[in-house]
């Protein structure tokens, strides 16, 4: 039963952030769904979530030329970055809550402007996506598309990450 909330959870986040699936005007066009891409997905974010750096780089290696798995100190998070060169793409998947430095983002609930995004944003989930925005950007590469994914908390992440690198034009 986990790995099917796993699952759908991840398709939720990626209904919502994957902004190349889905057409311009989704009211007047007609979408299917991904399935390949949607299972891809729930397996790298199983990934980050259960396997150690190496056992990562060894799944996903065949996918991607180049893997960042990265610990993000300050959250006590980690996030994996895929960048497939042959078809100029980069995945990240993002963590759920796993420790208590998560949990305590998780109940930091009320809302703060994001002078940003120009929205109010929930504080934990702002403060855990500009730390990782902080520590993924110098890996980012603007002229290739890039897809964010995420489980739980990760995913709450990666749609505010998904906003922060919208708003500086990527």
């Amino acid at each position: 039963m986990g790995s099917l909330k796993a699952l759908m959870l991840t398709v939720l986040g990626l209904c919502a952030i994957t902004s190349s699936a889905w057409p311009s005007d989704v009211t007047s066009a007609a979408f299917e769904p991904d399935f390949v891409l949607i299972e891809h997905f729930a397996r790298l974010n199983a990934s980050i979530r259960y396997d150690s750096s190496a056992a990562i780089e060894r799944t996903w290696s065949a996918d991607y030329e180049q893997i960042y798995v990265v610990e993000v100190t300050q959250t006590r998070n980690r996030y994996l970055l895929g960048i497939d060169d042959r078809r100029r793409v980069q995945d990240v998947a993002i963590r759920g809550t796993t420790n208590l430095r998560n949990a305590i983002y998780d109940l930091r609930f009320l809302k703060a402007y994001s002078p940003m995004l120009g929205i109010n944003v929930h504080r934990g989930f702002g403060l855990m996506a500009a730390a990782l925005d902080a520590n993924i950007e110098p890996y980012l590469r603007r002229d290739y598309s890039l897809r964010i994914s995420g489980q739980s908390l990760g995913a709450a992440e990666a749609l505010i990450l998904a906003m922060r690198l919208r708003a500086r034009g990527y």
